[in-house]
Parts: structure tokens; C-alpha cells; sequence
């Protein structure tokens, strides 16, 4: 809802109100026409007995003044109201401003070089691993074997929450995901290192136990990690 002062007819007759008391101060009583100074108005009162109220020449400026200062208020504050919002400007003679373009970022000093993503390795880790976690729930794993696909048959571990959670972890790798196995030289045509007492047989064993145990490390490693992230969802929730 507009107020008062927003229409510029109100505003013109405050100001007729204002100027009419504010004068007639200054000019006394009304004049007659024969010159009767009378306190009536109109010409049913004393004026009436003397040819009525008197004009301008009489000194009975007051009404007409406070009627051109309220029009000109009224105008004034139009005027005024007009300028601020911008009305005197239409929306057919704007003009566009041109806008100075932004400044190019400066180049960088040194070439940016990006990291290569490493591939990913498949992880397996021994059938006898029974204590195994799921990496992804933390959940025990369960030794499963493929019934179907293109890996029907082999032996993988799977996380007891299936089908809620799908994380595998593979026993032994696949051939075509692992490079060509090298031979280990023997260790008496190292150079300065004696030969072993052991028989091959024993030394091989040997070999496969410590794999073994290195891989279940690795994998106990990786379900650990696993166990801390999965706590640190639960306590960020």
C-alpha cells in the first residue's frame, strides 16, 4: 500500500492546508468589497452587507496563493518521485554500456604435468585364510566357488552379506591379469652366498609358506584399513 507522500494530489493539498493557516496570520481579517475589514467568509455573513468579499486589490490574497503553492508542490514532488525511479529515462532510449572484458589468467610458469592412475592389481590371498574381513563392510568373508562365466569354477572369497554387499577377494590371480612369474636364480650362484643345506623340496616350501604369509598380511592389512574407514562413516554420521 502506497502512503501519503507517494501521491503527488496529496501532497498538494497538505501543502494548500499548510499554506492557508500558515498566511492568514499574516494578512488579518477578510477586506469588503467597500473596504469592511469582516471575520466572515462567504457572502452571507458581514461581507454580504457590503458588496461581498473583496479580491485581490482588497489585499485578499491569501486563498489563490495557498492554491498555487499546493499546485506547485503537487508538481514539485511528482517531479521529484519521477527522477528516483528512473521514469523520465524510457526503456526505448537506453543505450548499452559497453563492459570491459575480464583479464586473461596468466600462464602458468611450468608445465603442469598429471599423474598416471596406477592399474589396478587383483588381490588374492590363501584358502586357509578363514579369519579374512570384506574390505568394504567389514564383514566376514565366506570361501565360494564361481558357478558360472568365464571364471566358472574358481575358487574366490565372497562377503557373507551377499547380495547386500558384493566385494570378492580373489584366491589366486587369473593368468591373463599377472605378468610372466620369473624364476628365482639359485642361491649358490649368488656370489657370496653359500649354498643352502636344504633340499630343494624344503627350499620351495619354504618359499610358499612365506608368500602366504605375506599375502594373509597384506590382506589382514587391508581389512583393517577398511574396518577404521568404515568406523569413521558410522561416527561421522
Amino acid at each position: 500500500m502506497k502512503t501519503i507522500a507517494g501521491h503527488p494530489i496529496a501532497v498538494g493539498f497538505l501543502s494548500f492546508i499548510v499554506s492557508r493557516i500558515g498566511l492568514s496570520p499574516l494578512v488579518g481579517d477578510r477586506v469588503c468589497r467597500d473596504g469592511w475589514h469582516s471575520m466572515s467568509i462567504g457572502h452571507r455573513g458581514a461581507c454580504s452587507w457590503h458588496g461581498g468579499v473583496g479580491g485581490l486589490e482588497h489585499g485578499n490574497w491569501v486563498m489563490p496563493a495557498a492554491i498555487a503553492l499546493g499546485v506547485a508542490a503537487g508538481f514539485a514532488w511528482d517531479a521529484l518521485q519521477s527522477r528516483r525511479s528512473g521514469r523520465e529515462d524510457p526503456e526505448e532510449e537506453w543505450r548499452p554500456v559497453p563492459v570491459p572484458a575480464s583479464p586473461p589468467s596468466p600462464e602458468p610458469s611450468a608445465p603442469i604435468i598429471v599423474a598416471e592412475t596406477p592399474a589396478p592389481q587383483m588381490q588374492w590371498v590363501s584358502t586357509q585364510s578363514a579369519w579374512l574381513l570384506c574390505p568394504k563392510c567389514s564383514a566376514g568373508m565366506k570361501l565360494r566357488t564361481a558357478q558360472r562365466g568365464r571364471y566358472a569354477g574358481r575358487d574366490f572369497w565372497g562377503c557373507r552379506n551377499y547380495p547386500s554387499c558384493n566385494e570378492i577377494v580373489n584366491i589366486k590371480p587369473v593368468p591373463e591379469m599377472q605378468k610372466p612369474a620369473v624364476a628365482a636364480p639359485p642361491l649358490a650362484s649368488l656370489p657370496g652366498r653359500p649354498q643352502s643345506a636344504l633340499p630343494p623340496e624344503e627350499l620351495e616350501r619354504l618359499r610358499e609358506r612365506t608368500r602366504r604369509a605375506t599375502a594373509e598380511s597384506a590382506a589382514y592389512i587391508a581389512a583393517e584399513l577398511a574396518r577404521a574407514k568404515q568406523r569413521r562413516r558410522r561416527r561421522s554420521r
